[in-house]
Protein backbone atom coordinates (compact mmCIF):
# COMPACT_ATOMS: atom_id res chain seq x y z
CA UNK A 1 0.00 0.00 0.00
CA UNK A 2 0.96 3.82 -0.38
CA UNK A 3 0.21 5.23 3.13
CA UNK A 4 -1.23 4.51 6.30
CA UNK A 5 -4.20 7.04 7.46
CA UNK A 6 -4.75 6.79 11.04
CA UNK A 7 -7.15 9.43 13.06
CA UNK A 8 -7.03 10.95 16.70
CA UNK A 9 -10.68 10.27 16.99
CA UNK A 10 -11.31 7.11 18.42
CA UNK A 11 -13.88 5.54 16.70
CA UNK A 12 -12.29 6.18 12.73
CA UNK A 13 -10.36 2.53 11.68
CA UNK A 14 -6.90 2.99 10.55
CA UNK A 15 -7.06 2.75 7.35
CA UNK A 16 -4.66 1.91 4.48
CA UNK A 17 -4.87 3.00 1.13
CA UNK A 18 -3.40 2.41 -2.13
CA UNK A 19 -3.46 4.92 -5.21
CA UNK A 20 -3.94 3.82 -8.80
CA UNK A 21 -4.24 5.32 -11.79
CA UNK A 22 -6.07 3.60 -14.65
CA UNK A 23 -5.98 4.45 -18.66
CA UNK A 24 -9.33 3.39 -20.56
CA UNK A 25 -8.12 4.10 -23.69
CA UNK A 26 -5.33 2.08 -23.98
CA UNK A 27 -5.07 -1.53 -25.73
CA UNK A 28 -5.69 -3.94 -23.63
CA UNK A 29 -8.78 -1.75 -21.70
CA UNK A 30 -10.23 0.38 -24.91
CA UNK A 31 -13.53 -2.61 -25.19
CA UNK A 32 -14.17 -2.56 -21.43
CA UNK A 33 -13.38 0.96 -21.09
CA UNK A 34 -16.46 2.01 -22.96
CA UNK A 35 -18.07 1.51 -20.09
CA UNK A 36 -18.36 3.82 -17.17
CA UNK A 37 -15.92 3.03 -14.49
CA UNK A 38 -15.43 -0.34 -15.56
CA UNK A 39 -11.82 0.05 -15.60
CA UNK A 40 -11.87 1.54 -12.32
CA UNK A 41 -13.76 -0.87 -10.72
CA UNK A 42 -11.74 -3.77 -11.79
CA UNK A 43 -8.51 -2.10 -10.42
CA UNK A 44 -10.70 -1.48 -7.27
CA UNK A 45 -11.02 -5.49 -7.10
CA UNK A 46 -7.80 -5.97 -7.91
CA UNK A 47 -6.11 -3.85 -5.49
CA UNK A 48 -8.37 -5.33 -2.52
CA UNK A 49 -7.53 -8.59 -3.63
CA UNK A 50 -3.86 -7.90 -2.92
CA UNK A 51 -3.82 -5.82 0.08
CA UNK A 52 -6.93 -6.72 1.82
CA UNK A 53 -5.02 -9.43 3.99
CA UNK A 54 -2.08 -7.31 4.77
CA UNK A 55 -4.36 -4.69 6.22
CA UNK A 56 -6.44 -7.04 8.05
CA UNK A 57 -3.61 -8.91 9.23
CA UNK A 58 -2.61 -4.77 11.51
CA UNK A 59 -6.01 -4.50 12.79
CA UNK A 60 -6.61 -2.01 9.47
CA UNK A 61 -8.84 -1.72 6.68
CA UNK A 62 -8.13 -0.90 3.09
CA UNK A 63 -9.35 1.11 0.60
CA UNK A 64 -8.18 1.30 -3.06
CA UNK A 65 -8.11 5.31 -4.13
CA UNK A 66 -8.16 4.48 -7.90
CA UNK A 67 -8.61 6.88 -10.76
CA UNK A 68 -9.49 6.50 -14.52
CA UNK A 69 -6.73 8.95 -17.05
CA UNK A 70 -9.94 10.13 -18.20
CA UNK A 71 -10.52 12.30 -14.93
CA UNK A 72 -13.17 9.75 -13.65
CA UNK A 73 -13.27 9.16 -9.75
CA UNK A 74 -13.28 5.03 -8.61
CA UNK A 75 -16.43 3.90 -6.33
CA UNK A 76 -14.23 3.55 -3.38
CA UNK A 77 -12.59 6.74 -3.95
CA UNK A 78 -15.23 8.81 -3.85
CA UNK A 79 -16.83 6.97 -0.97
CA UNK A 80 -13.70 7.53 1.25
CA UNK A 81 -13.50 11.07 0.17
CA UNK A 82 -17.37 11.68 1.60
CA UNK A 83 -16.38 9.33 4.73
CA UNK A 84 -13.40 12.50 5.65
CA UNK A 85 -15.53 15.06 4.92
CA UNK A 86 -17.96 13.88 7.48
CA UNK A 87 -14.96 13.43 9.83
CA UNK A 88 -13.71 16.80 9.34
CA UNK A 89 -16.97 18.16 9.69
CA UNK A 90 -17.41 16.43 12.87
CA UNK A 91 -13.78 17.80 14.19
CA UNK A 92 -14.69 20.99 12.61
CA UNK A 93 -12.25 21.40 10.29
CA UNK A 94 -14.62 22.22 7.67
CA UNK A 95 -17.97 22.08 6.20
CA UNK A 96 -18.27 18.68 3.87
CA UNK A 97 -19.04 20.63 0.83
CA UNK A 98 -15.78 22.73 1.28
CA UNK A 99 -14.36 19.53 1.98
CA UNK A 100 -15.46 17.55 -1.50
CA UNK A 101 -15.21 21.25 -3.48
CA UNK A 102 -11.60 21.27 -2.06
CA UNK A 103 -10.21 17.17 -2.07
CA UNK A 104 -11.48 16.81 -5.66
CA UNK A 105 -10.44 19.75 -7.46
CA UNK A 106 -7.05 19.14 -5.93
CA UNK A 107 -7.07 15.46 -6.97
CA UNK A 108 -8.28 16.08 -10.66
CA UNK A 109 -5.70 18.84 -10.74
CA UNK A 110 -2.69 16.53 -9.44
CA UNK A 111 -3.95 13.99 -12.34
CA UNK A 112 -4.46 16.17 -15.03
CA UNK A 113 -0.81 17.24 -13.83
CA UNK A 114 0.70 14.23 -14.27
CA UNK A 115 -1.50 13.58 -17.36
CA UNK A 116 0.76 16.78 -19.04
CA UNK A 117 3.77 15.06 -17.68
CA UNK A 118 3.32 12.03 -19.61
CA UNK A 119 2.40 14.03 -22.91
CA UNK A 120 5.81 15.94 -22.46
CA UNK A 121 7.86 12.65 -22.11
CA UNK A 122 5.84 11.34 -25.00
CA UNK A 123 6.70 14.40 -26.56
CA UNK A 124 10.26 14.50 -26.06
CA UNK A 125 10.69 10.88 -27.53
CA UNK A 126 9.16 11.78 -30.41
CA UNK A 127 11.44 14.66 -30.94
CA UNK A 128 14.70 12.59 -30.05
CA UNK A 129 13.29 9.60 -32.37
CA UNK A 130 13.01 11.87 -35.14
CA UNK A 131 16.42 13.64 -34.59
CA UNK A 132 18.28 10.39 -34.59
CA UNK A 133 16.14 9.33 -37.79
CA UNK A 134 17.28 12.52 -39.62
CA UNK A 135 20.58 11.81 -38.99
CA UNK A 136 21.00 8.40 -39.71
Amino acid sequence: PDATCVSISPHVVPTMVDVSITHPACDSLVIKGQKMLACASEREVMKIDKYKNIAANENMEFVPLVLESTGAFGRKLIRNLKSLAMQAEDERVMSQREFLLYSRASIAFALHRGNGRVMQCFASAARVKAIESSVA
